[in-house]
């Protein structure tokens, strides 16, 4: 049965990851183990010292892919992507703390985008400085500081809570203390010498800049600790008022909007722009950092993380992890879209409650399910053994027939594809039976060149010296991504930049003053960074010149978030500009249709754009009103199929064929029966699933563009009221959508509910 270890501590990662120490096979225990030797998230016991790390078994949102991953948790938090550092003298600290100061003041004046503008003053302030203190005025010629009063920031906590409290980590149990009646402080850990607490007890923590003062840390660890200690005691907190149902609406009302505060902190990283200035130990670049713990001394490691930043994001991508668990997002998100092939778990709530140990705790992704089950005893993983051996000699046997085409019933031709970021993906889509690459993003090799890059050295950069390198290696990575498909038709999305879901904070640096958070992506964005964009373009045209040449391999180029024709207009003649610069000839341009405004513009686009690709995350997204980071956000819709029809409808009235879809719908099981039956002919999506996809189509019929109003299937598929309706109905249909997932052994678990 699954269950929720009891500690509430919060996800840290030591700067480096230690040795492994092996767990010894669990006998009677149950779901309890005891290993030994490296501490729980930095915390480091005595020699030999023994810990339990219990089972769990938490509810995730997947693919649906039947494939079962195995490996050994890595867990990371974007807070600490910068190490804890010891200042070492008396002017670094204080630049530190006045480093805090000027960011509180900012958070007065100017709530930062970064930090979702719900950071409310005082909250954030509190977590800062404490509750009674204010800043003064910034003296141009001299460090600010604080007014100093008595800092009497205290949360009122049951005593039968504080054991609790205690089995965090020993750093974050050290910045905790119990308020006595006399006046004076105890700290949490010297509790059990202290007799007659009263049933309330007031436990305060110790504001960031004194933590600076105290132990001479750096600024973003200072924060994020005393974040992480607030955390620790409102999750506590709202146990209590669990089991206190009468406390709780009173206590919400006084403590709700710290809490948020704490736990928006403790994920947030502290803008690189807000340390200029500072005199010592400026932080690395990431990427610097990051390497150091992607060599990870354990077999198939598995980052566990609230989520991750798109720069940091594409660089484990690149050096290889066996799969990534995130506590937010859903299959919408770009964070698991980036994922592409590599095991997603998104939306794994339970993640902050369960004690992991890098190097230790084994990790399961179920992917055919939607599970996550975290430090499996032996008999699960023996189950999840079975399971994954049946799933990869199916997938075996389907790749069997890899180079085979794909045909529908009525032997209509479907080219099946896979989306990529990087050349290593395209190489693993070739393996899978990839036709096409469908969809080839550009940002995500934009992210990773900003990302491989220090932000010290960038700032040094002027814009011309990075556009040259950006037109490098944008180069390189169009021929590769080519190279390694194998003489198939490529697809490129040109940058996808600038919308609230990839918000373009990495861009900040070279250019400061754009509206970031306030773009719609595309070409919205794409016309205020000529530079930038035209370096890409150069890089990118040059690629696809020398290939297109060949004759081997047509390479196309398609812009995202297609509004209305006059963005289009402008948009390919800066291409075509581009172009004529440098001597070479413009490729194949299209258009993905994401949008509800593109599908009512769709008549006028037809003469403009010489092909059409359906971006289904985002038509879902505009269509429905719903975030694509939202943990159920739905891959495939009825309410989207009204849509996709009357789209199909006026394509076909003006015999247009170059039609795809490279959402994740396409790949759906679901989703790929209704694409083929509305006569879409490309169909591209997470190379894992091509295998399967190519089974699905062959069971499928399509239907004439000017009778898919008078299908009877397709009318009822409108008339489903969600997801799972509309995935019954096919599954009725088509009962071989019911076989996909064939492993009918039972888990030797509970099943969580949700």
């Amino acid at each position: 049965m699954a269950e929720n270890d009891q500690d509430k501590g919060p996800i840290k990662q030591p700067h480096k990851p230690q040795k492994p120490v092996q767990p010894p096979i669990p006998g009677k225990e149950g779901l309890d183990h005891e290993v030994a030797g490296q501490g729980v998230l930095g915390a480091q016991p005595e020699s030999g010292k023994t810990e339990t790390l219990r089972m769990v078994v938490a509810k995730a949102t997947t693919t649906s892919m039947p494939r079962i991953t195995i490996g050994t948790a890595h867990v990371l938090d974007p807070g600490h992507l910068v190490p804890k550092r010891r200042i070492e003298t008396e002017a670094g600290a204080v630049a530190e703390a006045d480093l805090l100061y000027r960011i509180g003041d900012d958070m007065v004046r100017n709530p930062p985008f970064s930090f979702m503008q719900t950071l409310y003053d005082s909250q954030a302030k509190r977590i800062i400085f404490g509750e009674d203190r204010v800043l003064q005025k910034v003296d141009k010629d001299k460090p600010p500081s604080p007014v100093a009063k008595p800092n009497t920031s205290s949360i009122p906590v049951r005593r039968d809570s504080l054991p609790r409290l205690c089995q965090a980590s020993e750093n974050l149990v050290a910045l905790m203390s119990v308020n006595m009646e006399d006046g004076s402080k105890v700290g949490l850990a010297d509790l059990e010498r202290v007799e007659g607490l009263p049933e309330t007890v007031q436990v305060s923590v110790i504001p960031a800049v004194d933590l600076i003062a105290t132990q001479r840390i750096n600024a973003e660890w200072a924060v994020d600790e005393v974040a992480q200690a607030y955390s620790i005691i409102f999750q506590h907190i709202e146990g209590d008022r669990d089991s206190q149902p009468g406390e709780r609406s009173e206590a919400s009302r006084t403590n709700v909007e710290l809490s948020n505060a704490a736990n928006l902190l403790a994920h947030q990283r502290i803008p690189q722009e807000r340390r200029k200035g500072t005199p010592e130990e400026t932080r690395k670049g990431e990427n610097d950092v990051f390497a150091d713990w992607v060599k990870a001394d354990y077999p198939n490691p598995i980052i566990c993380a609230p989520t991750l930043p798109p720069t940091i994001e594409t660089q484990i991508l690149e050096a290889g992890v066996a799969g990534l668990v995130f506590q937010h997002g859903g299959l919408g998100d770009h964070t698991c879209i980036f994922a592409q092939n590599t095991p997603t778990a998104m939306g794994v709530k339970e993640l902050p409650n369960v004690r992991l140990r890098t190097g230790v705790s084994g990790v399961i992704i179920d992917e055919a399910d939607g599970m996550v089950v975290f430090n499996p005893d032996e008999v699960t993983l023996g189950y999840y053994e079975r399971k994954r051996q049946f799933y990869a000699d199916q997938e075996e046997r389907r790749l069997a027939n890899r180079d085979k085409p794909a045909y529908t019933q009525d032997q209509n031709r479907v080219f099946i594809g896979a989306n990529v970021d990087f050349a290593n993906q395209a190489k693993s889509a070739s393996n899978m039976g990839a036709t096409v690459i469908g969809l080839a993003r550009l940002e995500g090799k934009q992210f990773r060149i900003l990302g491989s890059i220090p932000e010290e050295e960038l700032r040094d950069m002027s814009l011309d010296e990075f556009c040259r390198v950006n037109e490098r290696e944008m180069a390189s990575h169009v021929s590769r991504v080519v190279e390694n498909l194998g003489g198939r038709q490529v697809t490129f999305r040109d940058l996808d930049l600038g919308s609230r879901d990839k918000p373009g904070e990495v861009l900040k640096v070279l250019y400061p003053n754009l509206r970031y958070g306030h773009y719609q992506g595309g070409w919205d964005f794409l016309r205020d960074i000529p530079e930038l964009h035209e370096s890409a373009l150069t890089g990118f045209l040059k690629a696809a010149d020398r290939v297109n040449r060949t004759g081997k391999t047509n390479v196309r180029l398609m812009l995202p978030m297609a509004q209305n024709p006059d963005d289009f207009i402008e948009y390919r003649r800066r291409v075509e500009e581009v172009a004529t610069s440098i001597g070479v000839s413009t490729p194949q341009i299209g258009i993905m249709v994401e949008t509800p405004e593109c599908i009512r513009n769709l008549r006028k686009f037809v003469d403009l754009a010489e092909f059409f690709s359906y971006g289904t995350n985002d038509l879902i997204s505009h269509e429905l009103a719903i975030p694509r980071t939202h943990p159920d956000f739905p891959v495939v819709h009825p309410g989207i199929i009204p849509l996709l029809i009357r789209s199909q409808a006026i394509l076909g009235e003006n015999d247009v064929t170059e039609v795809g879809m490279c959402g994740e719908w396409a790949l759906n099981p679901v989703g790929a029966c209704i694409a083929s039956r509305l006569g879409i002919r490309e169909l591209s999506g997470r190379a894992g699933l091509i295998p399967q996809a190519k089974d699905i189509i062959a069971g499928t019929n399509m239907v004439p563009w000017d009778k898919l109003g008078e299908d009877e299937l397709l009318k009822r598929s409108c008339e489903a009221s969600n997801q799972r309706e509309l995935e019954d109905l096919w599954k009725a249909e088509l009962p071989f959508l019911g076989e996909l997932k064939s492993f009918h052994e039972q888990p030797p678990f509970e099943i969580p509910n949700s």
